[in-house]
């Protein structure tokens, strides 16, 4: 059989024909503005916004932007203070600094301040609903006239009597209480042997219309003691004048501390509250409450606190002249 009719090679042809053909079709180039509208199509799709659309970024920003100017404007209409003296939404709370208390209540109202009464009321005040304290400085004699005018609301560290009852209004429960003593310094070794004779003809320290400044006057007169009283505005001023020997000894509260003073007589003891004026039940009535959220958190809070900022705590002050050598 000629090669011409072979039919296998016949199919062969044809198969190479075929390929030659589909070769050729794919090498044909695409139109110029084919490929580009193709390549338009994929931006369009996948890359390039619209003019109209905003980026997801700047979306968050004009939302977040949008929401902060809403606060703000809230905050403005909330910063107004109403006749309550209420700021923000919170109530504005006037209390008494005391001056020159150090460990108790430290530092000035605008600067720093510290010490176990401030913490009190700074723990008081997370239980309370919001409020905003405004402290108010003073001696203890002028903060008093000004709580029973109603020119600050509220007092920390008050004891009670019944002549104070009949203005201010006192805490349910008390805050803590306190000790009166006698304090000389640690080097006086006539008044560390614990005979309250050795105290007849010295002259002693004291503050003015205080309860331990009139327990400690009792406790001389019951034991027969004679002596003569210089009195001072704070309790800073009492500490430093036993330490420059301006006194032989202090009548003073366990609430502040010194390096210069060991208590060498306990003369007496009395609870003490929070108050107010008689004209803020409404104050009283939050203050009892977060008292009470206090206790039930921590019964010995305020003595923990207290501790911290004890002095005495590092034994020094109570060694006398012997046991120092």
């Amino acid at each position: 059989m000629p090669a011409s009719c072979n039919p296998t090679s016949a199919a062969n042809r044809a198969v190479a024909l075929l390929l030659c053909a589909l070769l050729a079709f794919a090498c044909v180039p695409a139109a110029p503005g084919a490929a580009q509208a193709a390549d338009m199509d994929a931006s369009e799709r996948f890359a390039a916004p619209s003019e109209a659309s905003t980026p997801v970024g700047e979306s968050l920003h004009n939302s977040e932007a949008a929401s902060t100017e809403s606060n703000a404007s809230n905050a403005g209409d909330q910063n107004t203070a109403t006749s309550d003296g209420e700021t923000n939404g919170a109530q504005t709370v006037r209390v008494g600094w005391l001056l020159n208390n150090q460990d108790f209540q430290s530092g000035m109202p605008g600067e720093y301040q510290s010490g176990w009464g401030y913490e009190y009321l700074q723990t008081l005040s997370y239980y309370a609903p919001a409020w905003n304290y405004e402290y108010v400085p003073g001696t203890f004699t002028e903060l008093m006239d000004k709580l029973e005018a109603g020119e600050i609301d509220l007092m920390p560290n008050i004891s009670y009597t019944p002549e104070r009852a009949e203005k201010l209004l006192y805490s349910t429960n008390a805050q803590g209480t306190e000790h009166y003593y006698i304090y000389a310094k640690p080097s006086n070794d006539a008044l560390t042997q614990g005979d309250p004779a050795a105290l007849n003809g010295m002259t002693i320290g004291c503050n003015s219309g205080v309860m331990q400044t009139e327990a400690g006057m009792q406790w001389l007169s019951d034991e027969g003691v004679t002596c003569n009283y210089k009195f001072y505005s704070t309790g800073n001023e009492l500490f430093d004048a036993l330490s420059n020997d301006e006194v032989d000894a202090i009548i003073m509260n366990d609430t502040m501390s010194s390096e210069d003073a060991q208590p060498v007589f306990s003369v007496g003891e009395s609870n003490y509250f929070l108050v107010t004026p008689k004209s803020r039940p409404d104050l009283m009535s939050q203050i009892n409450a977060a008292m009470t959220s206090i206790s039930a958190a921590n019964p010995r809070y305020n003595d923990e606190v207290r501790t911290r900022y004890s002095v005495g705590n590092g034994g020094a002050s109570a060694l006398t002249n012997a046991e120092h050598s």
